[in-house]
């Protein structure tokens, strides 16, 4: 049967958004008891039991990376698979491109540089989005429709400074400082992801590396030595960092020089030793990570010292620091209304190495 109008009063509109905290616990079946217990511990400000808490937290973890697109959800509780989900997010994130390409018209070049841009944007101090990183001499006049077209396309939405903090937040927002966010945490992370990169540096032998690897899951096919890396010039070793990320048998001198060349081409390098064969390259590195079991020289020059055998706590003190508390989810539930603060947090870096001894 054909229609050839929509029968006025008949239609109610509803906008669907990503699963937020609340919805990924019930998909992973979170007891309705432990997600009240939750909301009373948030609207009481009394703290959340010790033993709730750390099953609570490594949700939230999962959350942040997994998102709430439900597709991607039912994907990774299925398999448990993080390599699975990005795959789901990536495809995710292409199409969004090409929606861009066919219905942005004219401005799809610009929307497609704005959305580009949202996860670098989000790693910078400025109190708002420059849009001169992305153009020089950009205006709002060229990007801001653009940049509106993605906020009404449902990908992106506006955090702006509040002059005051006294609710209503909207009467003292600033629309000309505001900065942009990805309406799903998942997907803002698989872009982040296509900038990191893992690297492996040792000074073990060939087959002590590859047995290593193999068992923490990294290909080890092929495995670059110090020898060859003392026979490279600068620019023929950047080019081999781009192509490999498992090198052994490396000197105290070549581990250093690897993190001073990664660092010459625009990455952030984290560097995570414990022997005194570390200590130059945690020296040269952004940030040096140790252990606390780790050689005194070592854990002198580090930044930041792991008191525990858990690698989750960089990550916890990454979103302490960076959490930046963006909107408020509505949530309708047997028809009493709930409000549930939604955070998000952002990447400190656009290129990132992370390089394990």
């Amino acid at each position: 049967m054909k229609v050839s109008s929509f029968p006025v009063g008949f239609e109610h509109e509803l906008d669907m958004y990503p699963l937020d905290f609340e919805e990924f616990l019930w998909a992973c079946n979170i007891s309705e008891d432990v997600i009240s217990m939750l909301k009373d511990c948030y609207e009481q400000l009394r703290p959340i039991p010790d033993f709730l808490h750390k099953q609570i937290m490594e949700r939230y973890r999962q959350y942040l990376i997994v998102g709430g697109m439900p597709e991607v959800v039912m994907t990774y509780l299925e398999n448990e698979d993080f390599t699975k989900t990005i795959n789901n997010q990536k495809d995710i994130l292409s199409g969004y491109r090409n929606d861009i390409s066919k219905y942005a018209g004219n401005e799809k070049v610009l929307v497609k540089s704005v959305f580009d841009a949202i996860p670098g944007q989000l790693s910078k101090q400025d109190k708002r989005f420059v849009l001169a990183s992305i153009e020089k001499n950009a205006s709002r006049r060229k990007y801001g429709a653009p940049t509106q077209w993605l906020v009404d396309a449902g990908i992106a939405y506006y955090s702006f400074n509040v002059g005051s903090f006294e609710l209503p937040f909207p009467i003292h927002e600033n629309i000309r400082l505001y900065k942009l966010f990805f309406v799903d945490s998942g997907l803002m992370c698989a872009m982040m992801l296509n900038n990191i990169q893992a690297q492996v540096l040792t000074g073990d032998n060939v087959e002590v590396t590859r047995c290593v690897c193999n068992k923490a899951g990294i290909n080890s096919k092929e495995i670059i030595t110090g020898n060859k890396i003392d026979t490279l010039s600068d620019v023929a070793l950047s080019r081999l960092l781009k192509r490999n990320n498992i090198f052994a048998k490396l000197s105290p001198i070549q581990k250093a020089r690897i993190v001073r060349v990664l660092k010459q081409n625009g990455n952030v390098v984290g560097y995570m030793g414990d022997g005194i064969n570390d200590s130059p390259a945690l020296t040269n590195s952004d940030v040096g990570i140790s252990v606390d079991t780790a050689v005194d020289i070592a854990k002198e020059t580090a930044d930041i010292i792991l008191l525990e055998k858990d690698l989750n706590v960089l990550l916890d003190g990454v979103m302490e620091r960076k959490k930046n508390i963006c909107k408020f989810n509505e949530i309708y539930k047997n028809g009493n209304k709930l409000q549930l603060w939604g955070s998000s947090f952002s990447n400190y870096c656009k290129h990132c190495t992370t390089i394990f001894t």
